[in-house]
């Protein structure tokens, strides 16, 4: 970077040289600082099939592992670009999560949304951005089959699992490909519990165990991830009232 000195300042004055010497300290150390740069990035496209709107919407979260030599509170923002769609999502310090893995810190926007209900597939372009202006870009591609075409798991009336012996303080489980996580969340949407179920009739005495589901839970939520591990399908909610608390449950 080129400074020039106006001059009228280029005087033999020691307090004027004093300052323009902090000046040019200040200018040149706010252009010669680290650009940042992108090790990694990780996606997960999520499917939530929601029983009380009865519809199916799709969210995209996004995890960035980003690092600037002058610290990672210089990074400032984090843009996720769709060209094909002209989508454009930026976040700032106050809309990410920092999380750690693997003793990395992973900056991660957790639920990115499209103006349809649907995430457009194709590449997606990465922008990190530091306070300086400099950045870093890097990309990742959406393949994932459309949410019409997947199966979602659910839960069904004891009566349903007609091939298999059930017992009235079982829950069962229909659908899934293999095992699927059981969340329990209040009326007020705080998460009280996750619990691994199996396809078929699971009991029910070891997650009424927890006095604080026996008294807050109000809906059932299920969740399965595919083995690629850059998908993921969420189905609910469930009433616990039917589904943990009644011995005649009464069908999804």
């Amino acid at each position: 970077m080129s400074l020039r000195f106006p001059a009228a300042l280029r005087q033999n004055h020691p307090m004027i040289q004093k300052i323009l010497v902090i000046v040019f300290l200040v200018l040149f150390s706010a252009c010669s600082g680290n650009a940042p740069s992108i090790s990694e990035v990780r996606y997960r496209l999520t499917a939530f099939q929601d029983r009380e709107n009865n519809k199916t919407t799709e969210y995209l979260s996004v995890a960035v592992l980003a690092t600037d030599e002058d610290g990672q509170d210089d990074i400032e923002t984090l843009s996720i670009i769709h060209d094909d769609d002209e989508l454009y999502w930026q976040a700032s310090r106050d809309n990410w999560k920092v999380q750690q893995l693997r003793q990395q810190l992973w900056i991660v926007a957790e639920k990115i949304l499209a103006p349809q209900d649907a995430i457009p597939r194709g590449r997606y372009r990465v922008i990190v951005r530091d306070y300086a202006g400099s950045q870093a870009e890097s990309s990742f591609t959406v393949s994932a089959p459309a949410a019409s075409k997947l199966s979602f798991p659910r839960l069904e009336q004891s009566a349903a699992a007609k091939e298999q012996p059930v017992v009235d303080d079982s829950l069962v489980l229909a659908g899934s490909r293999g095992e699927t996580v059981l969340m329990i969340r209040s009326a007020a949407g705080t998460l009280l519990g996750s619990f691994i179920l199996k396809e078929g009739p699971n009991p029910r005495a070891g997650i009424l165990a927890n006095s604080q589901i026996r008294t807050q839970a109000r809906e059932l939520y299920l969740w399965v991830r595919d083995p690629s591990g850059s998908q993921a399908l969420l189905a609910g909610p469930w009433p616990a009232e039917e589904f943990l608390f009644s011995a005649n449950k009464r069908g999804p």
